[in-house]
Formats: C-alpha cells, sequence, structure tokens
C-alpha cells in the first residue's frame, strides 16, 4: 500500500454543518476542498433526502446559514465591490438557481429567522473609526486572533423587517457585547448573553430576553456566572456556563435551566462533563453543533469528551442516556425521518456521515483519497503517572519490524484542555509514512476527566511534563525505539510544553515548537486572552507581590542557558492568542547562544495556522517540520 504522503492534505474534503429541516425530513451540509489556484478553501452545498446525497451549490463562496422552510435555504455572500455588505439569498429546492432577497450593509455573524418577515441578526458594528495611518487603543482586548484589532467593536444583535427594510437594534447600550441568541418562533422572543464593558472585557455574561411585539427586553439573570450558550426549550431557557470559582477560567461548565416564567436559575445538571467536542484534529473545517433541544418535552441531545473520545447522550426527565459511544469523534449530527445521522471521525479515517448507531456510512467524499494507502492505527500505551492511569497512542510506521531501531516524535497537544485521540491526524500520519514513530498521549491538564484532572493552575512544567517523560518511557519499554534519535514537537499549549521540555532536559535530539508560550510576562500584556490567561493558568494574581516573579519562574525563556537542543520555531505574524513575540524570544536567546535554530513565519496566518489556514502554507508548515526532523533525525 502508498504511504500517506503530505500534498494529500489538499485532497480532502471537509464536512461540516449538518441542519435538518423544520419537518425533519431532510438535512443538509456543508463540504469544503482546498482551491489551490486561489489558495483558499472552496465551498459546496449539499442535502440528504430519500437516501440520496445531492448537491445544490457546487465549489463556490458563501455561507450558509439554515433552513427557511421545508424546502429553502439561506445563504450569503460578501458583495463584490464592498465587503462591509453582506448579501442573503434564497435557494428553493427544485428552483435552480438562489434569489438575493435582501442584504445588510455590515458583516453578519449569524442570522435567524423568526418570522415571515423578520430576522435576528449578529452584527459586528465599529464604535469608533480611526485613521487609516493610526489606532487608537483604549480597551482590552485590544485585538482579537483572527480579526485583527477589535477596539471598540462589538456584536449587536438587530432585528431586520424585510418588507420594510428596517434594521433596528435590539442592545441598547453601545458597549454591549452580544456572546450568544437564539430564537423562540412561537412566542416571538429573542433570548440572548453578553455584557457591557468600555476599558476591560469582563468574563461573566448575562442573560436577557427581548419581546418582539412588545418591543420590551427584560433582564433574567445577572448572576456571577460566564454563560457561553444559551437555546429555549419550552418551560425553560437552557443554559451552559461556570461560575469559574474552584477551578479558574477553564472550570467546566454545568448546565442550568432558567424558568421562563419565574425567571429563577437553577443548576440542572451539577456532574462533571466536560460539554462539546475538545478531539484534536488538522483534518477538519468548518462548525458543528453539539446540542439539539428537543423544545417540546425540554429535553436535549449533547455531545460530551469522554478521556480520549466523544459521546452523545440525551438529557430527559432528569436522566442521562447514552445514544452513542465509540473510539473516535462525533464531529457533528441530526435526526431526520426519526433515524440519528452523526459526522464521525470512525477508524481512523477522516470524518464522513453515518447513519444509526451502527455507523453506516452514507457519504464517501474521501475514499477515493485513501483508496490503497496505509493509514497507520493507533495503538494504546497505558501507563501510570503522578497516581493516574493514562492511556497514550502509538502510530507506527508501515511494515514495522520489532527487530528494527526506529526515529521517534513525542507530538503534544494544545491546550491544555484538549485531548488527543486515535481520529485522523495529517501530521502524525505524514510523520509516520516517512518512517518515524509517533507517540502522543493526554497528561495532567488534559480534557475529558473531569475538573481535578484538568487543573494544572501553576503547575505548568511540572506534573504535565513528568507524565509526558514517563509515556516516553513507556513507549520505549514496548517498541523498538532508538533513543538518541527522538524528537518533539507541541503546538500552543504544545509549543510551551516543547519550550520548556528543550531548557531542562536534552534527551531530545531535535524539537519543532509551534505557536508557543515561550515568556508568561510578555503574553499577559500581548496576548488577546493574557490579562486574564495569564494569572489564572499560573494561579495568580495582577495585584500578587511576587506576580512577575510567578510568571518569570513558570516561563521556559528564564531556562533558555540550559538548552543545547536545536530548534525549529514555527509562528504566524497575525497569531494574537500566542503572539509572534513568543518566537522572536526564543530564537534571539539561542542565535545569541550559538544553538542551531531557526524560525519560519508565516505571513498573514494566525493561531490556526495547522487547522485552517490557507492551504499552502499549511502545506509549507508541514515541509518545515519534516525536513527539521531529517536533517537531525538519522
Amino acid at each position: 500500500m502508498e504511504n500517506i504522503n503530505l500534498d494529500l492534505l489538499n485532497d480532502f474534503k471537509y464536512i461540516s454543518g449538518l441542519q435538518s429541516n423544520p419537518k425533519k425530513d431532510a438535512f443538509a451540509y456543508i463540504v469544503k476542498n482546498v482551491n489551490l489556484d486561489k489558495n483558499t478553501y472552496d465551498t459546496s452545498l449539499y442535502i440528504y433526502k430519500d437516501k440520496k446525497n445531492i448537491c445544490l451549490i457546487e465549489k463556490q463562496s458563501f455561507n450558509f446559514h439554515g433552513w427557511l422552510t421545508d424546502k429553502s435555504l439561506l445563504i450569503s455572500k460578501n458583495d463584490e465591490k464592498d465587503k462591509n455588505i453582506t448579501q442573503f439569498y434564497n435557494l428553493t429546492l427544485g428552483e435552480g438557481e438562489s434569489k438575493k432577497i435582501f442584504s445588510i450593509p455590515y458583516p453578519v455573524n449569524s442570522i435567524k429567522k423568526i418570522s415571515d418577515t423578520k430576522y435576528i441578526l449578529s452584527i459586528e458594528k465599529t464604535l469608533k473609526k480611526d485613521e487609516d495611518f493610526s489606532v487608537v487603543i483604549e480597551q482590552i482586548p485590544f485585538f482579537s486572533n483572527g480579526a485583527s484589532y477589535t477596539n471598540y467593536k462589538r456584536n449587536q444583535l438587530f432585528v431586520y423587517d424585510s418588507t420594510t427594510n428596517e434594521l433596528k437594534k435590539i442592545s441598547e447600550d453601545v458597549n454591549f457585547n452580544v456572546i450568544d441568541f437564539d430564537i423562540d418562533k412561537n412566542s416571538m422572543k429573542v433570548v440572548y448573553l453578553g455584557n457591557i464593558f468600555e476599558n476591560k472585557m469582563q468574563l461573566y455574561s448575562n442573560v436577557y430576553e427581548y419581546d418582539l411585539e412588545k418591543n420590551i427586553t427584560t433582564t433574567l439573570c445577572c448572576a456571577d456566572i460566564s454563560f457561553n450558550s444559551c437555546k429555549y426549550l419550552k418551560d425553560s431557557i437552557l443554559l451552559f456556563g461556570s461560575d469559574m470559582k474552584k477551578f479558574g477560567i477553564n472550570e467546566l461548565e454545568k448546565v442550568y435551566y432558567l424558568d421562563r416564567k419565574t425567571h429563577e436559575l437553577n443548576i440542572e445538571i451539577n456532574e462533571d462533563i466536560d460539554y462539546g467536542n475538545s478531539t484534536g484534529s488538522d483534518a477538519r473545517l468548518g462548525h458543528n453543533e453539539t446540542v439539539l433541544v428537543n423544545y417540546t418535552d425540554n429535553s436535549f441531545y449533547f455531545v460530551q469528551t469522554v478521556e480520549n473520545h466523544t459521546r452523545l447522550s440525551l438529557y430527559s426527565n432528569k436522566n442521562i442516556t447514552t445514544i452513542l459511544e465509540f473510539m473516535g469523534s462525533i464531529d457533528g449530527y441530526v435526526y431526520i425521518d426519526n433515524t440519528l445521522y452523526t459526522l464521525s471521525f470512525v477508524d481512523g479515517k477522516i470524518a464522513e456521515i453515518y447513519m444509526g448507531t451502527n455507523l453506516e456510512k452514507i457519504t464517501s467524499f474521501n475514499d477515493e483519497v485513501f483508496k490503497n494507502r496505509y493509514i497507520s492505527k493507533a495503538n494504546e500505551v497505558d501507563f501510570i503517572s503522578n497516581n493516574a492511569k493514562i492511556k497514550g497512542f502509538v502510530l507506527l510506521p508501515q511494515n514495522y519490524d520489532k527487530n528494527k531501531k526506529y526515529k521517534a516524535i513525542l507530538d503534544i497537544h494544545g491546550g491544555p484542555m484538549t485531548v488527543y485521540s486515535p481520529i485522523y491526524y495529517h501530521e502524525m500520519q505524514v510523520l509516520t509514512s516517512l518512517g518515524y514513530i509517533v507517540m502522543y498521549t493526554n497528561p495532567h491538564g488534559s480534557s475529558g476527566r473531569g475538573n481535578l484532572f484538568a487543573d494544572i493552575r501553576g503547575k505548568y512544567g511540572s506534573i504535565d511534563y513528568e507524565d509526558l517523560m514517563n509515556f516516553v518511557d513507556a513507549v520505549i519499554e514496548k517498541y523498538s525505539i532508538d533513543t538518541e534519535n527522538i524528537g518533539v514537537t507541541g503546538g500552543s499549549y504544545g509549543g510551551f510544553m516543547t519550550n520548556w521540555i528543550v531548557t531542562h532536559t536534552d534527551r531530545f535530539k531535535c524539537a519543532v515548537t509551534q505557536r508557543s508560550i515561550s515568556n508568561w510576562i510578555s503574553m499577559y500584556g500581548v496576548s488577546d486572552i493574557g490579562y486574564y490567561f495569564s494569572d489564572d493558568q499560573n494561579k495568580t494574581k495582577f495585584n500578587d507581590e511576587n506576580f512577575f516573579n510567578v510568571l518569570w519562574n513558570h516561563s521556559p525563556l528564564k531556562y533558555i542557558k540550559s538548552c543545547k537542543t536545536p530548534l525549529l520555531i514555527i509562528h504566524s505574524d497575525c497569531d494574537y492568542r500566542c503572539p509572534i513575540d513568543q518566537g522572536y524570544q526564543m530564537l534571539t536567546a539561542l542565535l545569541d547562544m550559538g544553538i542551531d535554530a531557526k524560525m519560519v513565519v508565516f505571513k498573514g496566518e494566525n493561531h490556526e495556522l495547522s487547522r485552517s489556514g490557507k492551504p499552502k502554507a499549511r502545506i509549507s508548515r508541514l515541509q518545515n517540520m519534516v525536513d527539521w526532523f531529517n536533517k537531525y533525525l538519522n
């Protein structure tokens, strides 16, 4: 069989956005593919109905916003002359071309139809415009990863009336920022989450409700809780949020029900559940809903992360019932004709759509891509570290021979609250195809095992470092690895750990650090999340006397003089999550010390380079990694 090659990334088809129509006898979904000529991604729109996949729009540039009726869908495109104008189109099944229905003179983040003529829109508004030659900054955060400067920009809610072409703002205060919203067509109401801030964005969010018929906004809840998601049920409003009091900003969310009549807020589910999908992969694009509600009976479906995979469950009548669970990832799902359909990573392959709990595949977008190709299967390695049983995974090259010695690479995930799983990861498969054994695990700090396991505030570089070193030892015991030829890589938190490793041990012959953290002090002042992430993760406060000492003690840069490992630094110049200065500081120190180091800067890319960056940049990133490992591991 042929090995996985690096350029195969350009042939993948990425499915996302499953949405059923109101009648629930059909669902729509998006398929994205690489357009190398334009160095971007094309989008296609499909529906599944009567056991057939039907393409409605093929390889264009647009956004899909859901169903208008059982037989029509809503899409949008940017105006060709003015990108700040969003044009909306109605695509009716059986009528061929879509028809323009209205345009909005602003960038629209999301839109939901609440009646025949009215729509609720989330729009990014700029409160103060800067000069072309300067930016005035008076707020934090002042930029956002992937969005450039965000000073005086707010997401705000509007009602649009298509008969009068009137656009009316719901959130009255100019400094109000909307986080999420939902609509109830039965009562003609809108629930939304958000907060007001002038100089510093707050982490807590309040709950509001707008009555379209009475034109009245009611404050439903002002508790000190960071709510991130809201959905209408018949009798309650479903809320996901955390008060962050015990385990900090990464504390697992609880499920709250807010009574629609009394406005009483109660915790509905108080279990240690990791809601959402935290599994990592560089072979997925697009957004997927992980919570679906049954409006009439006040129940809901949800995806959760469980150690190293996902589980789909139903919450109804105070009980949680598992609907589907397997060693893979459920990225999205819908129910039509009383049958479950999931977008899932199954058997180590890229996500396709499957029917039922027996996972009968109904799409085959990537079958030809992987035909007669060797995909290395994840082998489990269990080990004990810091009094916890932890599972890791090892990918072996094709025709692995236990009598030979193999070069190896440790790959560390970001987060730290994410997880590696056995699902397809192109970066790792490419390295395995080149003859490397690739190992990865989920140390303390990872998702899927509850708050106590995930809480490593103030422990970065200690308990997690020990877990990773113990894991490498366990892999060496089980597999034939050349201990003189092991490399290490990771991105974001994984980049921090790579920096920490090369400044604390010489056991790795070379390293590749990506979108990393090297200096918590500058991270505090430059990152879009720095002013609340740096202190929280290091378990300190800005007003503490030892604040800067604590940040410096946890910074890999403090220990840079101990580094002897050749280091490749990969960073994007528009990464505002882990800003590029983090890479510059490592590079400067290493070159000043005479250590072999190189930095590759990707122009115009951000923190998401490896997952959703421009196709040519993603390929170049992988090629640079391969070249570095091939140079030093021999």
